[in-house]
């Protein structure tokens, strides 16, 4: 049986929302929106589900055809009070246009030189407290880490790993809120760094009200137009958050 949910008219995330509570009761969902942010928001969350998505254009909108991939098993939530070990991807937030409180042309020369640094630094393929498992030192290409060895592999702890001085981890997504949305626009100082650091592969969130609110949706010029229910999903489920 298909569920329908008529997300037209509705402010975002609603339309998200509403779509990944309907996914946890059906196999097929049909998702009514009337706008193309809607449209890429929701079928961004279905297909990072493994959800089919297909959509069609029709006179009063998009409408959002969803069905549940093979091998993807149903949603849940996670019981109140369970705890998970703390692993996952390094997220960054980046909730102003200058760096640090007090004089904003400081700030905004912090800012600029921070996303330089970034593009600049050596990077290791992955954060290194990922690693509570069995890895040889082939499996960190080009990263120069290792772990300590007996007549094998061993387990990766926490202490045990080394790294040549200089290797960072590598930031798996930033995320642009408030007036950091306008780093991301036309007229950025650091666009190419931006541009450097998405061609190495991290995502770039960015908050679609906040472009909104800012009127600077058509200017965007590196990243992704996201939503707070993305956002809020990136943010939870990371290992660590990092707060400019």
């Amino acid at each position: 049986m298909t569920t329908i949910v008529d997300a037209r008219g509705l402010a975002c995330p609603e339309p998200v929302i509403q779509t990944r509570k309907a996914m946890q009761q059906a196999d097929q969902v049909v998702t009514l929106v009337d706008n193309e942010s809607s449209l890429t928001n929701v079928s961004r969350m279905a297909e990072k589900a493994g959800w089919q998505v297909n959509a069609i254009r029709e006179d009063t909108g998009y409408r959002i055809e969803l069905a549940r991939g093979t091998a993807v098993p149903r949603a849940e939530s996670l019981p109140v009070g369970r705890t998970e070990a703390i692993s996952g991807p390094l997220v960054l937030v980046v909730s102003a246009e200058a760096m640090g409180r007090g004089e904003p042309e400081l700030g905004a020369l912090l800012i600029r030189s921070f996303f330089h640094t970034l593009g600049e630094v050596p990077w290791t393929a992955r954060p290194l407290r990922f690693a509570m498992e069995s890895r040889s030192e082939a499996e960190w290409p080009g990263t120069g880490v290792s772990h300590r060895q007996g007549n094998g592999p061993s387990p990766l702890r926490c202490g045990d790993c080394h790294t040549p001085q200089g290797i960072w981890p590598q930031p798996h997504t930033i995320v642009f809120l408030n007036t950091g949305v306008k780093l991301v626009c036309q007229g950025s100082p650091v666009l190419d760094d931006l541009h450097a650091l998405e061609n190495k592969g991290v995502e770039m969130l960015v908050c679609g009200t906040c472009l909104g609110y800012f009127e600077l949706k058509a200017k965007l010029a590196v990243g992704q137009v996201s939503n707070m229910y993305d956002i809020a999903e990136t943010m939870l489920s990371a290992g660590k958050v990092v707060n400019l």
